[in-house]
């Protein structure tokens, strides 16, 4: 049986390392003069959406790794199955705290579903007709 920290661990690893090295390139980065024939805005910018980039990823990375340990999951779809009975518990009890209304999910009308399913039949029988 394998052991079901192993996947969340192994996230939380390559995010700090990913962490680790959009802080190494950022300071690298950070104070250097620029080349005005290699420094161009266009290269700028690269280069900041890149190690941007790079701490976005990371932290998801960290974050999902460290909520999957602390949910001890070790799968994309035991996560996703906490999540969606974590989340709506959490939002209501968040809710109340705030003394908000708790929000209700739209409900579509009875019209709305005739022309959704309008729509669906006129985009099948299009689908149909040109092949």
């Amino acid at each position: 049986a394998m052991d079901n920290t192993k996947k969340p661990a192994g996230l939380v690893a390559l995010g700090a390392a990913g962490l680790a090295t959009g802080r190494a390139l950022l300071r690298r980065e950070v104070g250097r003069p620029l080349c005005p024939k290699t420094s161009t805005p266009t290269i700028v910018a690269a280069r900041a959406l890149g190690i941007a980039s790079i701490f976005c990823l990371s932290t998801f990375a960290t974050a999902t790794g460290l909520v999957s340990l602390a949910l001890g999951v070790s799968t994309l779809r035991e996560f996703a199955d906490r999540m969606r009975a974590w989340a709506p518990e959490r939002r209501r009890r968040v809710q109340r705290l705030l003394g908000l209304a708790p929000s209700e999910d739209p409900v579509e009308s009875a019209e709305e579903a005739r022309a959704w399913a309008a729509l669906d039949d006129a985009l099948k029988s299009a689908f149909r007709e040109r092949r």
